[in-house]
């Protein structure tokens, strides 16, 4: 049977209908609580707003009957056959007295307005009707008070009081429930919010439906209150979710009692056949992830599983060979199996904060081997790389006892306290930390020159060779391993100028001159394509004897921006780079060219001398060079 086979007859019949059934109760509840939850509480919001919209109308009857009964206006009321004009500054005096009467107005019989008082705010509603309206995000409650017998008989006496109390109630409410209470009176939207009044009118007011405001859901309510006056409730959907939350926690008990029914057949059968091989399969994946290719036993089965483990094993065996692989093209030197310039900063990296702990220094040697360009070159470059292996090897004699060579892994090289490292061509560096001061470094750099100078063994020839060492010592000449490295060839190219075969420890000093020769030599390059270099023909006459035409050739370069530059300057410069043979062939067919032209002219037996670089005499082919020419 099937792994897969095996897990559905066993879980769904025990997992798939407690959990429909726990569903069907959830929901049921839900739609019930929710429901009578609403009802209950639109049915108490309804009460309150009725209580407090029949409060503001008898707070308006009760400011009608006390302005009714104000001496001062009761005076005006009484003369205002004979004097009118009493009626309007008595009539302001009370509405100034009363700050919630916002309006006043007296009207006679045949709507001519007697005396007003206060801010008006028109309303489209007939004067036999009470009417509710916001103005100035205030809600007000206007009425028409017709006057029958009394000091007011005839008269109609129009107000508009502010609703404080029902105001009240409709902030507290969205403060303490988070329930948008809205009143319409007439169909008009009393809100003092825009995006509210929008929302309603744009909208088919409906119990039951939701709306969308300020990003949240709401169930919408709407109620009578009175004949004019309506109440739309907007409850928030969140709380309706919290609250069928607070039901699935009191079901939680019936899905636990069916999850630990379930829980007890499945515990031997899940442990045996899915989480013990699980668990297997993660640490063996973990191991990889981090490198640890150490075999891990799976499980032994006729499965799927089974089938999974020995592809794992199979995978797990070529990944570490080819991690091992990878490592070794990424870290180290496939010529001499030394680090490269990679694994040998990270390692420089590592011992210099080792040595912030210690408080010990460490040195950087930076060395390159003179004139290999000349032997790579004119012996072959398999020649070239048979005497990089064999300086890699004496190079692993004379460092100190306890200094690492090529470790295994390129994580060992952490480990280390020294490390040596090739870092292209002829460059080797070695890195010793755990230095007290710099002469030691200087003791390693003479055994490193003593060790190069012995011959070397080449194809049955004798090749002698020698180095230039630079060493910067952290943290003085730098705190970074690029740093350090930089100083320490800059030391080295001082150590070739004062002679090779010599070590220099860096001065800051020594940056001017190595920038200059840096540029030099980029320059000089490029001179050669620039008619920069020039050939002078120096005659030799002999003091006795016949007059023969005999010249030596001087080679000068008029550099573009330096003007004239000595040979003393760019000859070894070129010698030191491998342009030397450049110069050399072209001095060559130059001085042919010239003899040529001479013939031509008539001069017979013209014979010149050229001076040849050794380097050229030795690894080059003048005589090759004259005959092309």
């Amino acid at each position: 049977m099937k792994l897969q086979t095996k897990f559905l007859v066993i879980l769904f019949p025990l997992v798939v209908v407690p959990l429909l059934l726990n569903s069907y109760i959830t929901r049921h509840h839900f739609a019930e609580m929710m429901s009578e939850s609403v009802d209950q509480q639109n049915n108490i919001l309804k009460e309150q707003v009725l209580w407090n919209a029949d409060m503001a109308t008898h707070s308006t009857q009760e400011l009608l009957a006390e302005m009714l009964s104000y001496p001062e206006l009761v005076e005006a009321f009484k003369k205002r056959q004979e004097q009118p004009e009493l009626l309007q500054p008595r009539l302001e005096q009370f509405q100034k007295h009363h700050p919630r009467l916002r309006f006043v107005e007296i009207v006679a019989a045949d709507e001519a307005v007697i005396a007003q008082a206060g801010t008006p705010h028109p309303i489209n509603s007939s004067t036999d009707q009470s009417t509710f309206f916001d103005f100035e995000h205030q809600l007000y409650l206007q009425e028409y008070h017709h006057a029958g017998n009394g000091i007011a008989a005839g008269l109609t006496i129009r107000t508009i009081v502010r609703a404080r109390q029902l105001e009240t109630f409709i902030q507290k409410t969205r403060r303490t429930s988070n329930i948008l209470l809205i009143l319409l009176d007439h169909g008009r939207v009393l809100s003092k919010e825009e995006s509210i009044k929008q929302l309603l009118l744009n909208s088919d007011i409906q119990n039951g439906i939701s709306l969308l405001w300020n990003s949240n859901n709401y169930l919408v309510n709407k109620t009578n209150i009175t004949n004019q006056l309506e109440m739309v409730t907007l409850t928030p959907t969140v709380e309706m979710e919290a609250s069928g939350e607070a039901l699935n926690n009191m079901l939680f008990y019936v899905a636990m009692t069916a999850g630990l029914i379930s829980l007890l057949i499945l515990h031997r059968s899940v442990a045996t056949l899915v989480t013990i091989p699980l668990h297997r399969f993660h640490t063996l994946t973990h191991n990889i992830i981090n490198g640890n290719f150490k075999p891990v036993k799976v499980v032994n089965r006729e499965d799927e599983l089974g089938e999974l483990s020995k592809s794992m094993e199979t995978m797990r065996q070529h990944l570490q060979d080819t991690s091992e692989h990878i490592e070794e093209l990424a870290y180290f030197d496939s010529l001499t199996g030394l680090p490269n310039k990679v694994s040998f900063i990270d390692t420089i990296q590592h011992l210099i904060e080792k040595s912030q702990v210690s408080g010990h220094q460490v040195a950087i040697l930076f060395f390159d081997l003179d004139n290999f360009k000349h032997i790579n070159d004119g012996l072959g470059h398999e020649v070239g790389d048979e005497l990089l292996m064999q300086v890699s090897g004496r190079l692993k004699e004379c460092i100190r006892s306890h200094d690492v060579i090529a470790p295994s892994n390129h994580l060992a090289l952490h480990d280390a306290d020294e490390v040596i490292a090739r870092l292209g061509g002829d460059e080797f560096t070695l890195v010793l930390s755990k230095i007290n001061s710099p002469e030691e470094a200087a003791k390693v750099a003479a055994r490193i020159l003593q060790k190069l100078s012995k011959p070397f063994v080449l194809h049955d020839n004798d090749v002698f060779i020698s180095a230039s060492i630079g060493i910067s010592m952290y943290p003085k000449d730098g705190r970074t391993p690029e740093d350090l490295l930089k100083n320490a060839d800059t030391a080295m190219y001082a150590a070739k100028a004062s002679g090779k075969n010599h070590s220099r420890f860096y001065d800051s000093k020594m940056n001017k001159p190595v920038l200059e020769r840096i540029e030099l030599e980029a320059s000089m390059r490029s001179a050669l394509a620039n008619n920069e270099f020039i050939l002078y023909y120096q005659p030799k006459v002999p003091l006795f004897g016949d007059t023969r035409f005999e010249f030596e050739t001087l080679m000068r370069w008029n550099h573009s921006e330096k003007g004239m530059i000595s040979p003393g300057l760019f000859i070894p410069l070129a010698e030191d780079s491998g342009y030397i043979q450049t110069l050399g062939d072209w001095a060559i067919e130059q001085t042919c060219r010239q003899i040529e032209h001479w013939n031509r002219k008539g001069y017979k037996n013209v014979s010149v001398s050229t001076n040849l670089s050794p380097v050229q005499l030795n690894y080059g082919n003048p005589l090759q060079t004259i005959k092309q020419a």
